[in-house]
């Protein structure tokens, strides 16, 4: 069994591992995912004036890309 330290060490190496950030996130699905149920891992912006959010990147642990989707919110 890995200890919480040791479980956000790894994590956070995984994630500073790599100046690309689909990447670095595809490393930390892979890092978390015998710990954590995770089979995909979206990087998402809030973006109050425009009322939208801007999906920036997503990964699993097949790989990763850069994305740019915007999805609006309603105002309610």
């Amino acid at each position: 069994m890995i200890d919480d330290n040791e479980f956000f060490r790894n994590a956070t190496l995984s994630i500073c591992g790599s100046l690309e950030i689909e990447e670095a996130m595809r490393a930390c699905v892979v890092a978390t995912q015998d710990f954590i149920p995770v089979d995909r891992m979206f990087l998402q912006v809030y973006e109050p004036d425009l009322g939208i959010i801007r999906t920036l990147a997503t990964a699993s642990a097949e790989g990763g890309e850069r994305v740019d989707l915007l999805t609006p919110l309603s105002e309610a």
